[in-house]
């Protein structure tokens, strides 16, 4: 008999890839730690990747991908419609900081093995929307914005990869 987890869920599992019949260790969810030596007495065992936390990573990256993508169109709508019309909470360096901030940590998360991509979009970004000001007759672009929305860009991509890391490092140990 298989070895099973603590909900009785065989650990192990015959698997077809290429007309090819072999076993798949699937590592347990809990702290139950089961009999290896009966999955891998089998040839080509192999640790089977998938199941729930897979799937929450990906609704993760979904998720993160559409908010970064909604935070990038209100920034446009913010950046270029009438100067009355804009929201302002504060300090506006410290606003334009913030909304690049979550964009670049958002499309960070979202495209987690893209992060040159995100960092060129999110600086594309910034410079056409401050560029783009210039077409505005209320508005104004100066250097000193684009490059700190930017700047602030490029610390949430980096910020997305450190909580990547993170996270993989505490996956990896979990298994």
């Amino acid at each position: 008999m298989l070895p099973r987890d603590t909900l009785g869920r065989s650990l192990c599992r015959d698997i077809e890839t290429d007309g090819v019949q072999r076993e798949v260790h699937r590592k347990p969810q809990s702290d139950y730690q089961p009999n290896h030596q009966a999955c891998e007495e089998y040839e080509g065992a192999e640790v089977e990747v998938g199941g729930p936390l897979a799937y929450q990573i990906r609704m993760i990256e979904k998720i993160s991908r559409m908010a970064g993508w909604l935070a990038l169109a209100f920034i446009a709508y913010a950046t270029l419609s009438p100067i009355d019309v804009r929201p302002t909470t504060g300090n506006a360096h410290f606003e334009h900081f913030v909304a690049f901030g979550l964009v670049g940590l958002a499309l960070g998360i979202g495209y987690p093995k893209r992060p040159l991509w995100v960092a060129a979009i999110v600086i594309a970004s910034a410079l056409t929307l401050e560029g783009l000001q210039f077409l505005t007759p209320d508005r104004h672009a100066r250097l000193l914005d684009a490059s700190v929305k930017a700047a602030s860009g490029l610390c949430g991509v980096g910020i997305s990869q450190l909580v990547l890391v993170f996270f993989q490092t505490r996956i990896d140990r979990a298994s």
